[in-house]
């Protein structure tokens, strides 16, 4: 876990989300088969965010760091984010990151571990996923392709800083890897001749509905209350 604001809402130091038991288990055993599949053979796995190393059980072999390790001695203290280290080959990281705003950790944890690895097994907001996700996708590294993705259920997270409070937020499983092409841009506005977008809150026009843009929220239509949506 990387160094990043205390979230009042949950008090999740540093934004940490971790995976119960079970979907630990379950995510891992679909990043393996997935990898199995596409004939991807790492030949190191690492852990940049390992919290109490809940993935790390199921695999044969991974180093694991932590910011702030809570789990078996094996986890070492690093912060990845001020990491440096040269490309390695076969290098495959498997990480549940912490979130930030916006998703703006998140996609700090992509773009450092696309530097240094081939494969990037990577539990994110669900706004990473579908044709909406363009504003997020369009600022990963575009040397990476998504070879899969899966949902994650409904209460997959439990909160350590708040006495392990089951927590929701709808979450995917992504798996991305190392292209000899650069990905093409996604387009990032799409219109429709049955919609009109009638501007922000200092508008005179009463819009119909709205629909949340970002946050764990995201994608539900509000009909009332635009005054207070922020």
């Amino acid at each position: 876990m990387a160094a990043v604001a205390h979230r009042k809402s949950t008090n999740a130091k540093n934004d940490s989300y971790f995976l119960r038991e079970v979907v630990a288990k379950n995510t891992t055993s679909w990043y393996i088969s997935t990898l199995e599949q596409h004939n991807i053979h790492p030949t190191r796995r690492e852990d940049p965010c390992a919290g109490l190393g809940a993935m790390a059980t199921y695999f044969t072999q991974i180093d694991q760091f932590d910011l702030d390790p809570r789990g078996a001695p094996s986890i070492k203290t690093r912060d990845f984010l001020t990491h440096t280290q040269p490309y390695e080959p076969g290098l495959c990281y498997v990480m549940n990151v912490p979130y930030g705003q916006n998703s703006s950790c998140a996609i700090e944890f992509f773009n450092i571990a696309a530097e240094f690895g081939d494969t990037i097994c990577i539990i994110v907001p669900v706004s990473w996923s579908g044709k909406y996700a363009a504003r997020i996708i369009n600022q990963l590294d575009r040397n990476f392709v998504l070879i899969g993705e899966q949902k994650l259920p409904h209460n997959s997270f439990y909160l350590p800083d708040n006495n392990n409070k089951i927590h929701n937020v709808p979450s995917v499983a992504q798996i991305w890897g190392r292209s000899s092409t650069l990905r093409p841009l996604m387009p990032t506005q799409i219109t429709s001749s049955a919609f009109t977008v009638v501007g922000n809150k200092s508008s005179r026009i009463t819009p119909d509905f709205a629909i949340r843009r970002i946050g764990r929220n995201t994608g539900e239509i509000v009909t009332n209350g635009f005054d207070d949506l922020k």
